[in-house]
């Protein structure tokens, strides 16, 4: 048997550069706050520009996997290009009962608070699938009206510091199961922990909640009085960490700046009643999608670096 191998294959996969866990490339986590991103009375968080996002650019997968979060800036201001987007950062975009690229307006009728004009506070996402999506990006197209400002919490971040100021409020939203659903349109229900944790690292690996998504039977109510109220008080321990103003980056979405976000760490928000027409685009994306193209654009790096040392 004979088999042919090109140099480029070879200069690849030697073990000089070839690492056996794909994931031992990926870049550690950075955890924030609001002062992370503001000095001297500027603000600066992570971006980058339309034409490195359609091509793939590591520095892109690599933002949002350390911070959490990143924009796009100078994307054409359209439902139909933003799509198009979508499809180049991602292989493929997860589709839910809300359809996959979705685009809407204001429609009080519908029977979630994301078409509503009120305010929403801190959550993540789909806390009531058993599918959660990983990614999520926003593009605001237009908004003829006020509010309708915008926050971000580092969800790593504040589990962190309440394992460090509350650790008994830590272990309950870290091993009881909470209850959240949906109803109306769909009937949709899971149980799931506030704080999920590796059971062999103890790292933090994602947040879910949602105060809007919340059963009537959040969770076991066999519980002595005792125990439910330390339930209750670990719900309010983490409801102040996570709107305590040093750990809320505030902005306002702009058309042409789109916002992509890890929906398993970073809590958003809605701020103050939305007033006027506003029209909103988006997607959302699996973890393995994502992990995938992180790895490969970080190889890709590592090639284009190898071949221009040659």
């Amino acid at each position: 048997h004979q088999s042919t191998y090109s140099l480029e294959w070879l200069l690849t996969h030697t073990s000089l550069y070839a690492s056996r866990d794909p994931n031992s490339q990926i870049p550690d986590r950075e955890l924030w706050n609001k002062s992370n991103f503001t000095s001297n009375a500027t603000v600066s968080y992570p971006e980058v520009s339309f034409e490195e996002a359609i091509n793939k650019s590591s520095a892109l997968y690599t933002q949002i996997y350390k911070f959490g979060f990143c924009f796009i800036n100078n994307v054409p201001v359209s439902g139909p290009e933003t799509e198009k987007l979508c499809k180049k950062i991602g292989d493929y975009i997860q589709h839910t009962h809300y359809g996959g690229f979705w685009q809407f307006t204001t429609d009080p009728s519908m029977k979630d608070t994301a078409y509503s004009e009120l305010e929403i506070p801190s959550h993540t996402d789909g806390t009531y699938w058993s599918h959660t999506p990983y990614l999520q990006l926003f593009h605001l197209l237009r908004h003829e009206g006020t509010g309708g400002g915008s926050t971000l919490v580092d969800g790593f971040k504040c589990a962190q510091l309440l394992k460090k100021v509350k650790p008994e409020s830590f272990r309950i939203l870290s091993t009881m199961k909470f209850r959240f659903q949906s109803l109306g349109d769909v009937c949709l229900s899971r149980e799931r922990e506030v704080i999920k944790v590796d059971s062999k690292t103890g790292e933090i690996v994602q947040i879910g909640f949602n105060n809007s998504d919340r059963a009537i039977s959040f969770f076991d109510q066999s519980l002595d009085f005792n125990s439910q109220f330390n339930v209750y008080e670990a719900l309010k321990d983490w409801h102040d960490i996570v709107h305590d103003e040093e750990n809320i980056l505030s902005f306002q979405l702009q058309p042409g700046k789109v916002l992509i976000f890890d929906n398993w760490r970073t809590l958003h928000a809605r701020v103050g009643r939305t007033t006027g027409l506003r029209e909103m685009c988006g997607a959302y994306f699996d973890k393995d999608d994502f992990v995938s193209n992180l790895i490969l654009s970080l190889n890709k790096d590592k090639e284009e670096q190898l071949f221009n040392s040659l």
